[in-house]
């Protein structure tokens, strides 16, 4: 229990003890006890007495010997540095002169204070250097200003800084190890960051390692990188700077080819610069560029012929460009979104009131918290699958009518770009199905169970395409051909599935650049459950035998995935 006494009651116990000390010592105890406010009872009972007019509190503690008191000052520092400065400015009681580097002007000062503010000053006056007995000590490393800001500051606890004097502060203050001069420093260099001086406190920033300044001008040069290209800062930019730039996801509102023009600006504007072309170019994303582009802007452009890297860089573009369905399997840091986020999107369904099947795409703003539409389907898709391959949104199969025997099942598979917010039909199933599971692993989408029209799947294989998968009806190892790289991942798959329903029944897989489907097949005498595999590579899928184990019926009403950002303004 704490009680606070204004200054009243301080003054009148005070007086109490006063006017009381002529008394017996035992006398004046027991007075003293009698008014106490703390209870004999309770011995660990303390009681504060503060007094902010004069900068003092009291702490009490009582116990049945008497009553002690602890008493504190808040102004007692700060008068004490006063103090020291009065002498400083006085030249009383200095015990050393520090010299800067740049001058003759010696500042008395006492060995004491600097090495109690500074880790550089307490080793240099009790480490056993030489400096410890001289009166007179040149630092080098430091100039006038910088010296004096830091004398100021330990004995006065105050510092000003503006542009002209801030460099040398920080210089003086790395030098010496004052720390709170640095983190003062930091504060005033963040927030007077413009779109006119943020080159130059990047440089500051990275000469002094000052990371958290650093950090701050590169989000800033992110954010308005727009406006510093129309301006004269971005020439100034260093080559790791811009290169940090131009790689990160987070540089938003510009097209990859105003960024190449940038590059190229940037470049030519000193000849020396043009031995960073090379590295400069590997951040720009060529395969998110439009052929057009690439033809008439970029191929034009003489480095990007001669270079041997530049030239491995269009061609890789071309590559991309030219193979639509491999896309998805040959992405790599050029062709990524930049987007520094993902976003929830949902798919077709049905609503519930009219048993109406929807073909909405719609994506989850987290910052607005509103559901936005996106390109929807060519056709409605309900009890489909749905999963993302290097941030392609897959839609297999499915039905387009509300149907809860699976008898309008469908084979189709549709893949939506992100980037340009459209839809492109690949290779079908071979197999219509839906009320089935779909999963991506390694490239390839599993499509596994699920029924059509003819009811549950049954095996069934073509020469040359079908790969059986297991024999038996108890889990083995498989053994594929294309598919053994990844055979263990697959049967952890289905292990995974058969543990949670204890039952699979089909799988199949599809191989995307020859876009073909199979061709026909017989059925097996012996009803067998199986798998369908895609293989992305090549567009195709195929049939596998997975054992006669039954995969639990999958349905929703509407399937969802996190897709990352990148269209319309995210």
């Amino acid at each position: 229990m704490e009680w606070f006494l204004n200054r009243y009651h301080l003054r009148a116990f005070t007086r109490l003890e006063v006017m009381d000390h002529s008394l017996p010592r035992g006398n004046l105890v027991s007075l003293i006890n009698e008014r106490s406010l703390v209870e004999e009872e309770d011995p660990h009972m303390k009681v504060s007495l503060v007094n902010s007019d004069i900068g003092m509190s009291a702490h009490l503690q009582s116990s049945k010997t008497g009553t002690t008191r602890f008493f504190s000052s808040n102004t007692h520092s700060s008068v004490v540095l006063q103090g020291f400065d009065q002498l400083r400015v006085e030249g009383l009681l200095c015990d050393v002169s520090l010299v800067p580097g740049d001058g003759d002007e010696a500042f008395p000062v006492h060995r004491a204070m600097m090495a109690s503010a500074s880790d550089y000053f307490k080793a240099m006056f009790t480490g056993g250097m030489k400096e410890q007995d001289l009166m007179c000590i040149k630092l080098h490393g430091v100039n006038k200003v910088g010296l004096k800001k830091i004398i100021d500051f330990i004995y006065t606890a105050k510092l000003s800084l503006n542009m002209d004097n801030l460099q040398d502060t920080l210089e003086a203050a790395s030098f010496l190890q004052i720390l709170p001069i640095l983190d003062f420093c930091k504060v005033f260099l963040i927030s007077g960051v413009s779109l006119d001086n943020c080159v130059e406190v990047g440089r500051i920033a990275n000469t002094y390692n000052l990371t958290e300044v650093d950090k701050y001008v590169n989000n800033f040069i992110l954010k308005n990188f727009l406006s510093i290209l129309n301006s004269g800062e971005f020439v100034k930019l260093p080559f790791e700077r811009l290169a940090f730039v131009l790689s990160s996801n987070s540089l938003k509102h510009c097209s990859e080819l105003d960024l190449f023009k940038a590059a190229c600006r940037w470049l030519r504007s000193d000849d020396l610069r043009m031995e960073f072309a090379s590295k400069l170019m590997k951040n720009i994303r060529f395969p998110m560029m439009s052929p057009q582009d690439l033809i008439n802007y970029v191929q034009a452009v003489d480095f990007m012929r001669t270079d041997n890297t530049c030239v491995n860089l269009l061609l890789e573009a071309s590559n991309y460009q030219m193979m639509p369905y491999m896309q998805p399997v040959m992405q790599s840091e050029r062709t990524a979104i930049r987007s520094d986020s993902t976003h929830l999107v949902t798919l077709g369904g049905v609503l519930r009131q009219q048993l109406v099947v929807s073909k909405e795409l719609r994506m989850y703003d987290e910052k607005s918290q509103e559901w936005k539409s996106l390109a929807p389907m060519d056709a409605p898709r309900y009890q489909h699958g749905i999963a993302v391959i290097g941030n392609f949104l897959y839609v297999v199969g499915g039905q387009s009518n509300y149907d809860t025997k699976g008898k309008t099942a469908v084979d189709t598979v549709f893949r939506f770009d992100p980037r340009y917010n459209k839809w492109m039909q690949v290779a079908s199933l071979n197999e219509k199905r839906t009320f089935f599971h779909l999963s991506a692993l390694k490239g390839h989408l599993y499509a596994v169970g699920g029924r059509n029209a003819a009811g549950e799947l049954e095996m069934a294989t073509a020469a040359g395409i079908w790969k059986r998968i297991g024999e038996s009806h108890m889990w083995r190892q498989p053994v594929w051909d294309s598919l053994s790289s990844f055979s263990r991942e697959l049967v952890f798959l289905l292990k995974l599935l058969f543990h949670l329903s204890k039952a699979i029944p089909f799988i199949s897989l599809l191989v995307p650049h020859s876009h073909q489907s199979t061709g026909p097949c017989h059925k097996y005498r012996e009803r067998r459950e199986c798998t369908e595999v895609c293989n992305i590579a090549s567009d195709i899928y195929q049939l596998c035998d997975s054992g006669q184990v039954a995969l639990p019926l999958w349905a929703s009403v509407a399937s969802s995935v996190k897709l990352k950002a990148g269209l319309c303004g995210h």
